[in-house]
């Protein structure tokens, strides 16, 4: 797979070549790629075609699954959480502190839910989406430059050549 790094720093527009970042097609529409580190986010829009457009937007039927019932279990566990927490815990706390741990501790419950459920949608989904999804990645950035990895040669060539001005040299250190 092409690495490609590139000095770019954030705001600044980056030419893409229009082909489509899985199949090397005529790109007519965008999918946006981002990669997090820490508190900072880093997001690209890339090239697809009609065809892997289509294949990113469908589900899976076990994908489908995850997407309908995130929220209404999300919400079954925040209320079966504190329900659980009020009968488990009694009124040995009384006061003001006693709402809030009860709210606290089904939110809590309901976040973990909500993570393991994203996790399951994440990992249901059909291969052909996650090798169009894999096919552009942000490997690392920082303030001043980005790697780029691109599992299409022909995209990476392209992209080379239109930022060309852009590659990053290391500068090399003298002996």
């Amino acid at each position: 797979m092409p690495h490609v790094k590139i000095k770019v720093q954030p705001k600044q527009t980056i030419e893409m070549p229009n082909l489509c970042v899985s199949c090397a097609q005529k790109g007519v529409t965008t999918m946006r790629i981002r990669k997090r580190q820490g508190m900072v986010i880093r997001s690209l829009d890339v090239p697809l075609c009609h065809e892997c457009a289509q294949v990113v937007a469908s589900y899976a039927p076990s994908e489908l699954f995850w997407h309908r019932a995130h929220w209404p279990l999300v919400l079954v566990v925040l209320v079966g959480g504190i329900w659980f927490l009020d009968r488990s815990l009694g009124w040995p706390l009384v006061g003001w502190i006693y709402w809030p741990l009860l709210f606290g501790g089904g939110v809590a419950m309901a976040r973990l839910a909500s993570n393991l459920m994203r996790w399951a949608q994440q990992w249901s989904r059909s291969s052909a989406k996650r090798a169009i999804e894999e096919a552009a990645q942000i490997e690392t950035f920082s303030w001043r430059a980005t790697t780029f990895v691109w599992t299409n040669g022909l995209f990476a060539k392209r992209f080379k050549a239109m930022n060309e001005e852009r590659l990053f040299q290391p500068a090399a250190h003298s002996e």
